[in-house]
This record gives structure tokens, C-alpha cells and sequence, in this order.
């Protein structure tokens, strides 16, 4: 159980501060640790345990995929399996995030995300005869109303 504890914390850390995507580390912290993470990675289903675990937006789902590539590539075997503690202390938070982060910003590479082109270009083309505000009345709307 200690183990799961600490996973779940460095899990935290790693979406907050790796990812950058702070609004879910009580998710992660609560719901999944490193390994899990590693688990479902390696069977191919990261995307579907995330959206279980309430991160549907694909572009976060893209970017914790790829931060956690970069993370398997840059660890020693021992931590990624759970044997070696990451964090120091479990019960400074803080302290344990700064020591966590300085470990992983060593070892690990942060990618840039490269976000979608937007397009402005769009243009809609209707008949100018067509009234688009309202719908048409139906025939029970026509018998009440007259």
C-alpha cells in the first residue's frame, strides 16, 4: 500500500508538472500511479484509461502519452517498475515535488506540443429565401394559433 501511495503522488507530480496539465493531478493521485500509466500504455489502451479516469480532451490525452514516452525512454528500469521511491518524502508535498521534479527534469526531455492550424477560412453558402431564424410551424401549431 506505501508503495501505491508514493506512485500516486509522482504520478500527480508528473501530470502537473511534466505535462503541465495541473486540473487533473487529484485525479491522477487518486486514480492511477506511474506504473498503471506504463501498463496501459504498453497494452495500447493509455486512451481509453484516461477517459475512465475523466481526461477526454484528445490534445491532453496526446501530450500525456508523449510526455510519458519521453519519461519510460529517460528512467532507470527500477523506478518506472516501483522498486526505487522517486519522491524523498511523502508527507512534505512540496518539498517531495521539488525533489521530484529535479529528478525528472534531469533524466527527462520535455517535448513541445505542436498544437492543430487553425482554419478561418470557413464559409457557409444558403439560399437567401430560406427564413433561418424561426422553424416552420407544424399543423397543430397552425390550428392553435388561428
Amino acid at each position: 500500500m506505501a508503495t501505491q501511495n508514493w506512485q500516486a503522488e509522482e504520478a500527480a507530480t508528473f501530470i502537473s508538472e511534466l505535462c503541465e496539465l495541473p486540473q487533473y493531478a487529484l485525479t491522477f493521485q487518486r486514480n492511477l500511479s506511474i506504473r498503471s500509466l506504463l501498463d496501459l500504455r504498453s497494452r495500447g489502451a493509455l486512451t481509453k484509461g484516461l477517459c475512465r479516469a475523466g481526461i477526454f480532451d484528445l490534445g491532453h490525452q496526446r501530450r500525456i502519452n508523449a510526455e510519458l514516452g519521453s519519461l519510460e525512454a529517460g528512467m532507470p528500469p527500477e523506478v518506472l517498475d516501483g522498486s526505487m521511491q522517486l519522491l524523498r518524502s511523502s508527507s512534505s508535498g512540496f518539498l517531495a515535488s521539488i525533489a521530484a521534479q529535479t529528478l525528472l527534469s534531469s533524466q527527462h526531455k520535455r517535448q513541445a506540443m505542436k498544437l492543430p492550424a487553425i482554419s478561418r477560412s470557413i464559409s457557409v453558402v444558403s439560399d437567401p429565401t430560406i427564413n433561418v431564424g424561426s422553424p416552420p410551424r407544424s399543423l397543430t401549431a397552425n390550428h392553435l394559433l388561428v
